[in-house]
């Protein structure tokens, strides 16, 4: 008898429930029947674009290097030369970047991201991969009636493993003209092959002009980031305004080599790998110090915009 006054009771007290939670939610603009941001829906925001400054850590300092190389001619006479570079100043000014693609998956809670973009000044490229929470703006109660995504902002601070690769404006250039270039273990013979035609690729054989020598660091490294976000539930329109600083765990530097033709085609002879300042015919200084590594950390602060659409 105690069980059927229990299941008549709670039959009778469901219909007032349900109604009292759609009164209550109606009063505060909520609707239970048609929720508008499910809890369980992920979300995906695709970017367009997104422009942003990045502001290294200063380095004042001069590289300069030096290395012997042998030119060979088309008669087979080969004659000995010293490259001794510029005094240059790396990685010492702020620059425009670019990201080119951004992909985010989110919940209600959480974000997973890939972004990947270039540096126009220091000819880099970069990627990251991140994970963040979201901090729902406007929402500071734990209100199990109110959703936390209907709320217009969102604050996500995110950690990410990030990769990037710069490039230095090139030391000097070589006369490649008609001529074989022997350097620290590589030669840059007076032709190369290229792909040209798209589509219906084909090879073409043209003639090097230069040979130009520049210092390249690739670096491994956490980035924590800060962003302010729309809320992807309430918008298909995504603005995300972020501030990241980026922390090298593991770098790696040295001198690339790339031959160009009359039209500007490149061919990069040392590949994505560099030559590095350890070589036993290199003798590299920075601010007049012995270097036989990469010579200085990269850290850098960044801060870009990115707009997106969610779905």
């Amino acid at each position: 008898m105690k069980k059927l006054y229990l299941l008549l009771t709670v039959i009778v007290f469901i219909p007032h429930f349900i109604y009292a939670q759609k009164k209550f939610q109606s009063y505060n603009g909520y609707s239970l029947s048609a929720s508008k941001y499910p809890k369980t829906k992920k979300m995906i925001t695709v970017s367009l674009f997104g422009p942003g400054v990045l502001i290294p850590e200063k380095h004042y300092g001069d590289l300069i290097i030096d290395f012997p190389y042998e030119v060979g001619d088309n008669t087979g006479k080969h004659t000995s030369h010293v490259f001794h570079s510029d005094t240059r100043n790396l990685f010492s000014k702020n620059s425009f970047e670019l990201t080119l693609a951004n992909l985010e998956i989110s919940t209600i809670t959480s974000a997973v991201s890939f972004s990947g973009g270039l540096n126009f000044k220091y000819g880099n490229a970069f990627f990251s991969l991140g994970y963040g929470r979201n901090i729902y703006l406007g929402h500071w109660h734990d209100d199990r009636f109110t959703k936390k995504e209907s709320c217009d902002w969102i604050l996500r601070p995110s950690l990410n493993l990030a990769y990037n690769s710069f490039n230095s404006k090139p030391f000097a250039t070589i006369d490649n003209t008609n001529s074989t270039i022997y350097l620290l273990g590589y030669q840059a013979d007076p032709t190369f092959a290229y792909q040209s035609g798209g589509k219906y690729s084909h090879t073409v054989t043209t003639d090097a002009r230069t040979l130009e020598i520049s210092y390249k660091q690739n670096q491994l490294g956490l980035q924590p980031k800060l962003s302010l976000c729309t809320n992807p539930y309430r918008s298909w329109l995504s603005i995300q305004i972020s501030v990241s600083y980026f922390i090298p765990l593991a770098q790696s530097g040295g001198l690339s080599l790339t031959q160009f033709n009359a039209a500007g085609t490149a061919n990069q002879i040392t590949g994505t790998s560099v030559i590095k300042l350890n070589n036993q015919d290199i003798t590299a200084t920075y601010n007049s110090q012995p270097v036989h590594s990469t010579p200085f950390r990269l850290p850098y602060v960044c801060m870009g915009f990115i707009f997106g659409i969610s779905f």
